[in-house]
């Protein structure tokens, strides 16, 4: 009985910890819809978009790995830039906002 009250309460915990933010729709232009939502204990904000794209997997990752382009396209975004290519599929950038 112990083994099953313990699992209850780390999962109710553990719900707790996991749960979703309150997202805010922040704008809705051309079939996009941007939310923003704050993070507890962090003065960053979350960001989520929906979307529909006509298209293939691979020109999604290629408009999507194209860095340099993102302040045409992401949100508010003033410059991005790689800094570390891991290869071609991994690498660490910076986007200011």
């Amino acid at each position: 009985m112990k083994r099953l009250s313990l699992f209850i309460t780390i999962q109710l915990f553990g719900l707790q910890a996991f749960s979703q933010p309150a997202w805010k729709l922040v704008k809705e232009k051309n079939g996009m819809k941007i939310f923003m939502a704050s993070v507890e204990n962090s003065k960053f904000k979350s960001i989520r978009v929906q979307a529909v794209f006509e298209g293939t997997i691979q020109k999604l990752m290629s408009v999507v790995g194209n860095i340099s382009k993102h302040p045409e396209w992401v949100y508010k975004a003033k410059t991005a830039y790689i800094l570390k290519r891991v290869n071609d599929n991994d690498f660490f950038y910076y986007i200011e906002s």
